[in-house]
């Protein structure tokens, strides 16, 4: 008995978008977020009639600039690289996971703390979980990355 395989992209079309935040405190933010299709993490399941259904699931990439007081302080690609030098994917978890849009922390980002303060996440799709962490940029552009949260999800 042969088996029929399915072939499916998540998510199925290239999208952009992208977004511009001005703050009272002399920041702006800008990210531009698309869906990467070179890579992808392959999921396969099959079925009880044989058929194998294989899933592709694309990461995003969000590319990042901050301005304070009109210079330019931050210029970054979040990507799997990106997460890598940071230590927060092995090269197991980075054959495993994909990563998810970045997107601004406003109720962080404000005029007392003087830095601009990011939601990265990434997603072992196989699994349903995601980790969290926060990307915190001063004034000067200097960041700090660390994990915020590690969520499961039920089906």
């Amino acid at each position: 008995m042969s088996s029929i395989e399915t072939v499916e992209h998540k998510p199925t079309t290239y999208a952009e978008v992208k977004t511009d935040t001005v703050f009272n405190n002399g920041f702006t933010v800008k990210i531009k977020t698309y869906t990467d299709f070179n890579t992808a993490v392959v999921q396969i399941r099959k079925t009880a009639s044989f058929a194998q259904l294989k899933t592709l699931h694309h990461p995003l990439i969000s590319e990042i600039t901050i301005e304070k007081d009109g210079i330019l302080i931050f210029d970054k690609r979040i990507d799997r690289a990106f997460y890598t030098k940071h230590n927060a994917l092995t090269a197991y978890t980075a054959s495993n996971s994909i990563t998810q849009a970045v997107t601004v922390n406003q109720e962080a980002t404000s005029f007392e703390t003087n830095a601009v303060y990011l939601s990265a996440r990434y997603t072992y799709p196989d699994q349903n979980d995601s980790i969290e962490y926060e990307l915190k940029v001063n004034a000067t552009g200097h960041y700090s990355f660390k994990k915020l949260e590690y969520h499961t999800q039920t089906i």
